[in-house]
């Protein structure tokens, strides 16, 4: 029998809340400890009857992640959801106190895949080319039970064998809780993968940062660069303020990025019509909600370099940055990187910023010293079939080594036509 998306959805039918109740969280009296319960819904519901406790949700998360929030995610779904079985589970939790509205506490979008190994159907959180983090959306002080919720109905309601979490952020508290309550579970779990990011966090000062960053002959460097870029006339840092035309500097970069070597290799937003209106809206949305910082540099008032930020109290996340190769020589990404450090310090209070990086970019790496943990985490809701898909992809994952070494050269040099590189 195939697992339908109707099937989840159907499978939690609706709770409805007594009208004139006050609302959590007005006082401490007026808490959420009560019991808990799920709510699979679809897009259209999401962003009706769910969009108010959804915003709730996503302001006082434990975790921020602006990827899951409902002006980035639902334009996102509604995109590239097409043809993919995607749904989203409401956890949702009551009072003791009967005068008490029951609230969001949880948020996992979450797509149903068909076997790919035999037999095993999995529920997988939501992604796109354009998701840097999946860490659910858990409500601070919340986050053991929400869990504890969340996989009791995987396990008994949705009718999956694996629950599939990638890009979960390791040690925040959201992936510290699903730790415990896998512990406390014991379901069969796979940290399929694991690996770090840069990560920027807040010094006393940016000229802190940049010290501990940079050795003294890398800043002469670039200091020697910003000169020679200066010369060439003309020469000017911006961000983008409250007056500003928001609008205006998403159309700079979509341009400034199709001059580039993506625009040549058709990777440009420009080049994808459904990709660029995406990235519009969710940036103009950003922008409407004081949520887009955006800098750049300037040449005889024409955008050479441009970089765009996404604030979440009480981090940020970076999104996306383009450069004219026109002046590569002066390295304009790099500076630009150095008045990202200037503007993270002086134009917000964020405690932190994710790069939202390859876990091996050069760049970041060198001038962003801190790290963020990233790990995929697989769980078996406890079928046979989960807890051997489980137990096998390790083995899998061996075997395709092992074939892999076996069709290497004797000198351990890489085959023709499959350089020892890494593109960025």
């Amino acid at each position: 029998m195939t697992l339908s998306l109707e099937t989840l959805i159907t499978a939690a039918p609706p709770v409805e809340p007594r009208p004139g109740l006050v609302p959590a969280g007005t006082t401490p009296l007026h808490r959420l400890d009560g019991d808990l319960w799920v709510e699979v819904v679809d897009l259209a519901a999401a962003q009706g009857r769910h969009a108010e406790a959804w915003d709730d949700l996503a302001a006082n998360a434990c975790d921020p992640n602006v990827f899951y929030e409902r002006w980035f995610l639902a334009p996102a779904i509604a995109a590239f959801g097409a043809g993919r079985q995607v749904a989203i589970a409401c956890v949702y939790r009551g009072s003791t106190r009967k005068d008490v509205a029951p609230g969001m506490v949880g948020l996992f979008p979450i797509e149903l895949i068909q076997p790919r190994w035999p037999g095993a159907r999995s529920l997988k959180l939501f992604w796109n080319q354009y998701t840097f983090l999946q860490t659910p959306l858990v409500r601070l002080g919340h986050s053991v039970e929400t869990w504890e919720a969340f996989l009791a109905w995987a396990d008994e309601r949705s009718g999956c064998d694996v629950i599939d979490l990638p890009l979960v952020r390791g040690e925040g508290a959201v992936g510290k809780a699903l730790v415990e309550v896998a512990y406390r579970r014991k379901p069969a779990t796979l940290i399929s993968s694991i690996h770090t990011r840069a990560l920027l966090r807040r010094c006393t000062s940016e000229e802190e940062c940049l010290a501990a960053a940079l050795t003294t002959k890398q800043r002469h460097q670039y200091e020697r660069q910003a000169r020679r870029l200066s010369e060439q006339g003309g020469i000017e840092y911006r961000r983008l303020e409250p007056q500003d035309d928001a609008a205006q500097w998403v159309e700079w970069f979509v341009e400034l990025e199709s001059r580039g070597w993506k625009g040549e290799a058709r990777t440009a937003l420009a080049a994808e019509a459904v990709d660029c209106e995406f990235v519009r809206s969710a940036l103009l949305a950003a922008a409407s909600a004081g949520r887009l910082q955006a800098i750049g540099i300037w040449q005889n008032d024409r955008p050479i370099a441009l970089k765009l930020n996404f604030l979440a109290n009480p981090g940020s996340f970076a999104f996306k940055i383009a450069y004219d190769e026109a002046f590569a020589k002066f390295s304009p990404g790099v500076l630009l990187e150095l008045e990202n450090i200037r503007a993270f310090h002086e134009g917000t209070d964020a405690a932190w910023m994710d790069s939202c990086a390859a876990p091996d970019h050069p760049m970041i790496n060198r001038i962003w010293r801190d790290r963020v943990l990233l790990q995929h985490v697989l769980l078996s809701t406890g079928t046979r079939k989960g807890d051997l898909a489980i137990g096998l992809r390790p083995l899998g994952r061996v075997m395709r080594r092992l074939v892999g070494r076996g069709t290497q050269p004797p000198s351990g040099k890489p085959s023709a036509g499959k350089p020892d590189s890494k593109s960025n």
